[in-house]
Order: structure tokens, then sequence, then C-alpha cells
């Protein structure tokens, strides 16, 4: 059985009762810090900003469950044994799921070194046994090396503040089966999060269909749940499949598309319907990758004019280029009264650095022989789904 061990205590001599405290606590730190980096294990994080929600390089729940001669061997090997485990949920969530197949493997040196170290949850030991849950925290620039020496494309930020999904079954019911597996999706672990709508919004999604759902239909709904786009999500059971449609609704690039999840003989109802929201709440979130995922080893150049009307102007539409990560490099080829022109350097695609420019207000437009329009002023805004 494995229980809780009891902490032992030592007395200091010759110290005041509060010196001790600090003297004990000073070389318990000090102590475990250079035993469990000697090893290989790391160090415990207790940072908060490290383990902040929003944090794509944090890594939360991976259970450990090891066996040793004695309780610092089995934890040693625990925390050693999820180290991999954790690399490979950090690798899903930053990569498009074509590109899975391409995870770099990494021995365990790699692993310590691209880590910069975990907290504990749920810990139980006993004299040969360690238990608990780990929250792995990763270093964003070793992370982003190692992705970049594979030639993998990655996101190196959180997708959409909140997507909201409407389970219809075949309407929109929200203690049916179908809405209740979407519950257990919303993990911490996600690059995209998502969230269901209010209960307080039965009546006003009662008649939401997914033919003929508009952003303007849900907005009021996704805005109390603090969402900033919504999926219709239709289930449909036939024989032994379930088919889910999906259709994305909202600002920006639309889509819809079907997901097909068959039953096996036997399976439970439930565990089938979780098995089709997984799939499509997949469908999501490659959307999302396949549109953010950039290979920063795809390295391009475009030239560019900018109408500028003074040189405070210039200096704005400077200062917003400067924030776009994917632009690696600015330089002027020639300026005159009202205009000038650049080199942009960029890593990703075009339609990438479009939406990046957009971001910051910038459009990117007319390219005629081989130079383009670059002005303030997002564009045409994406339309609505119809």
């Amino acid at each position: 059985m494995v229980r809780r061990k009891a902490a032992s205590k030592q007395a200091i001599v010759a110290l005041s009762p509060q010196a001790s405290r600090h003297y004990i606590a000073a070389f318990t730190r000090d102590y475990m810090r250079r035993f469990l980096a000697i090893l290989g294990v790391g160090f415990v994080l207790t940072a908060p900003a490290a383990l902040a929600a929003d944090n794509i390089f944090v890594v939360k729940g991976v259970h450990v469950d090891a066996t040793a001669p004695s309780s610092s061997q089995a934890q040693i090997l625990a925390i050693n044994q999820g180290k991999p485990k954790a690399w490979t949920q950090l690798y899903h969530k930053l990569t498009r799921q074509a590109d899975w197949g391409k995870q770099p493997k990494l021995d365990d040196a790699t692993l310590s070194r691209i880590l910069r170290g975990y907290a504990v949850a749920n810990e139980k030991r006993s004299n040969t046994r360690y238990v608990a849950d780990i929250t792995y925290v990763f270093n964003p620039d070793a992370v982003q090396a190692v992705l970049k020496n594979a030639n993998v494309a990655y996101v190196e930020a959180a997708g959409p503040k909140t997507v909201m999904v409407v389970p219809l079954s075949p309407g929109y019911d929200p203690n049916s089966p179908w809405t209740q597996v979407w519950k257990g999706l919303q993990s911490a672990n996600t690059i995209v999060p998502i969230v269901l709508p209010s209960m307080n919004d039965r009546g006003l999604l009662s008649s939401v269909s997914i033919a003929g759902v508009k952003w303007a239909d849900i907005q009021a709904a996704a805005a109390r749940v603090s969402a900033t786009e919504a999926v219709i999500a239709q289930e449909t059971t036939s024989g032994n499949r379930i088919v889910v449609q999906m259709r994305r609704v909202g600002p920006g690039p639309q889509y819809g598309t079907t997901v097909s999840v068959s039953i096996a003989p036997g399976q439970p109802m439930a565990d089938a319907l979780g098995s089709a929201a997984s799939a499509a709440n997949q469908v999501i979130v490659d959307n999302w990758k396949n549109h953010a995922a950039i290979n920063y080893n795809a390295q391009n150049i475009l030239t560019a004019e900018v109408h500028i009307s003074s040189l405070d102007d210039w200096a704005g539409v400077q200062n917003r280029i400067a924030t776009i990560s994917s632009i690696t490099g600015l330089t002027v080829v020639a300026m005159n009264i009202g205009e000038a022109r650049v080199n942009l350097a960029y890593v990703g695609t075009l339609d990438q650095l479009k939406d990046s420019l957009k971001q910051q207000n910038l459009s990117l437009s007319g390219q005629q022989d081989g130079i383009w329009n670059l002005a303030k002023g997002a564009g045409d805004a994406d339309g609505d789904a119809q």
C-alpha cells in the first residue's frame, strides 16, 4: 500500500529555535538541489510565473508511478520516466498532427537540458514506491532550438483566447450525453482552449442549426463565456458509426468539415461519444495550427512600398513591424517624400505574414512587378459564415 511518509525532524544544538529552522530549510534546499541535479532529475520549480496557465511550454498532470529498492530511488526513477512522456505531449501541443511522425527522439541528457524544472502534486510514497502527478516546465528557447534543428513548423503562442463549442444532437441540450463528453476536453494542456455555453443560454441556442447559424446569432452567448469564436458540432449516430459535422462561426477564416468515428463491438456509448468528441476537438486544434505553425527554416524576402505622411507615421509603422516575431529584418531600399521602399525578411508562408501584419493593423496587398503595397489598416475583414 502506498502511504504518505511522515517527515522526520532533527534538533540542531547551540542555535535558537528560529535560527535552527532557517538553517534546516536552507541546508535541505541546497542539499536536495545538488543531489537531484547530480542524479539527473532536475529541480523542483515553484515559481508561480513559470507555472502560469497561459505558458504553452508547461505540461501538466503527467502521472508517474515507479518502484525501486528505496523511496528516493523510486522518486528519481519516476520523475525521469515522466520526462519523455512530457516531451511527447509538448511536441504534440506545439506542432501539427501531420508532423507528429517527425518528433525528435531525445536522450536523457537532452531532456534534462531543455527542462527548467518540475512541480509535484498528489505525491504518495512508500519505502519502495513513488506515485505523483508531475508538471514539467520546459525552456522555450531550448525547445524552439530543437524544433528548428528538426525542420519542423511549430506555434510559439497559444491559440484563440477561447473557442465556444456548441454540441448539437440533434439540437443543443446542455444535459445531453454529447454535451457532457465535451466537458472532459476542457484540458489545461491544450493549445486552443475550448468552453461550453452557459446554462443560461439554453433558450438562446435551442434554435441553432449547423446550416443556418450566423455569428450574430450566437455572439452574445460566446461573449458570456469570453469566447472569440465558435464551432458548431452536430453529432449523428448511424449503425456502428458516429458522424460529426463541424462548422466554424465567427470573425476570420471559416471552415466546415466532417469527422467519422467507428463504434467498436461492445463499446459503451459514452466512450464512443468521447472518442468522437476528441477527434472533433483535434480538428479545431489542427485547423488553427495549420494556419499558425511557422517553419523558421523557411526564410523569405519581399519588397514593399509604404506610403507615409510624416516621420512619426513612419516610426509608427516600424514599431508595429518590430513586434512581429516572424519578421526577421527590415531594410530601407529607397525613401522619397511620402513613400518608402523596404525589403522585409520573414519566416513562414506569405499568408502567415499577411495575418501577422493584419494583427498589427497593417495590410499587404497589390503585388505588381514584384513589389507589394504595405499600408496601415488591416484591409477587408473576413466575412461571417453564411
